[in-house]
């Protein structure tokens, strides 16, 4: 006997260097049981495993769910090409498989052993032993058909839901286009009547007030109250009157901002004269009501691009703001500074302030900043609303820093033009 083949074979069997004697049997007996339920146990898994040899491409060795998977025994494979197995395309290939160098690959394939009806689509993880070692090559193969029958119909219900989201989206942008139409129309027909009736009220007025009035004669005390109520009921159709111009007139423009309808006339140039425009045209609701208007403007302002008259209408609005919830006797500050490449433009009024939830929706439509601030004034909800689309145009953002009792500073910001 070979002393040296005896310690390999006595090694392998898990015995050392301890020769193969009869006292050993049970313990070899044990070692064979444990590779019986060892295969059997494999024998229960849903993939099928088999062994190919290297030299010859063939299948050695088959465990595994082979017959339920592939409709063949262990039997009927054992001794197959597994190249034989595989599509033409990856036939080519099998040869480059197991002589790669890399130790595992992975694949899909419609594999259809020889002699068997069935093709059944499988993943094959591919293990090919190191160039140092010696082995078969070890083949997983895993029934994918239901995953990818579950991927079939997930893609289909992805694609159905795409398709419904589109039409959604499309029937959502015409049924949004026709709102704009409508409140165009609508806005442009209530226009053109009001004009109307504030221009006749305006009249009848003057000349009730500088005409009519003044000649009649020798007025009793109850024709006097009539007179005055008749001249303060004209002056609440003028103010309601006014009002409801101002509401059309801004959903109008909100209308066009949402829509992406208006035009900026975009010049480079300093901040300053816009501040100046805008505080000039608003001094007179500031000098009546007792308010002392204030500016500070830091010096050498970079210039931005922006539109100028867009610009006055962002703070006439702030500052129609500031006027409505001041009190008489204060102060309302207007500053300007850089900050980076932003100029900031501030207003700030000692008004009641704002409730800190309300600090996001005062720039909501239809939320009125009087709704956050204890105050009675009114106003149609939207004047924000169209600052925030008109700085968002000159790619800035605007915002409200406020604590109740302590007033409100509404900020917006620009980027200064590039040199």
């Amino acid at each position: 006997m070979d002393p040296k083949k005896d310690s390999q074979r006595n090694r392998l069997m898990g015995l050392g260097d301890r020769s193969l004697s009869k006292s050993y049997y049970p313990e070899l007996r044990q070692r064979l049981e444990e590779l019986e339920h060892f295969r059997e146990l494999l024998n229960t898994i849903n993939d099928t495993i088999l062994f190919v040899e290297t030299d010859t491409g063939r299948i050695s060795t088959v465990v595994g769910a082979a017959h339920s998977m592939l409709g063949c025994t262990p039997e009927e494979l054992t001794g197959t090409v597994f190249a034989d197995m595989l599509p033409p395309h990856i036939r080519k290939h099998a040869d480059a498989l197991f002589a790669g160098k890399r130790e595992f690959t992975t694949l899909e394939a419609e594999v259809q052993p020889p002699g068997c009806n069935a093709s059944v689509l499988v993943e094959l993880k591919i293990r090919v032993p190191s160039e140092d070692a010696h082995g078969p090559v070890i083949i997983v193969a895993r029934d994918i058909r239901e995953r990818k029958q579950a991927e079939e119909e997930a893609k289909r219900h992805s694609m159905e839901l795409e398709t419904r989201v589109r039409q959604r989206t499309q029937a959502l942008k015409q049924a949004n286009q026709a709102k704009d139409e409508f409140v165009s129309f609508i806005s442009h027909e209530l226009r053109t009547p009001m004009t109307s009736i504030l221009g006749f009220t305006s009249l009848i007025r003057k000349k009730l007030a500088r005409t009519i009035f003044p000649n009649m004669h020798n007025p009793d005390e109850k024709t006097i109250r009539d007179q005055h109520k008749i001249l303060d009921n004209l002056n609440i159709i003028m103010q309601e009157g006014n009002r409801l111009t101002t509401l059309i007139n801004d959903t109008l423009d909100l209308s066009k901002h949402e829509a992406e309808r208006i035009e900026y006339t975009m010049r480079t140039d300093s901040i300053v004269p816009v501040i100046e425009q805008a505080m000039n045209a608003a001094q007179g609701i500031f000098d009546a009501a007792d308010i002392v208007l204030q500016t500070h403007i830091a010096d050498n302002l970079p210039p931005v691009t922006a539109d100028a008259d867009r610009l006055v209408q962002v703070l006439l609005n702030l500052l129609s703001n500031a006027a409505k919830f001041s009190e008489a006797g204060s102060t309302v500050h207007v500053r300007a500074q850089t900050a980076g490449t932003y100029v900031l433009i501030s207003v700030e009024d000692s008004g009641p302030g704002i409730e800190p939830d309300m600090q996001d929706a005062v720039f909501d439509k239809f939320t009125q900043a009087n709704a956050a601030r204890k105050g009675s004034n009114k106003g149609t909800g939207l004047g924000l609303a169209i600052c925030r689309h008109i700085i968002a145009a000159h790619g800035g953002r605007i915002w409200v820093e406020s604590e109740p009792g302590k007033g409100s500073t509404f900020t917006f910001s620009l980027p200064t033009a590039r040199s």
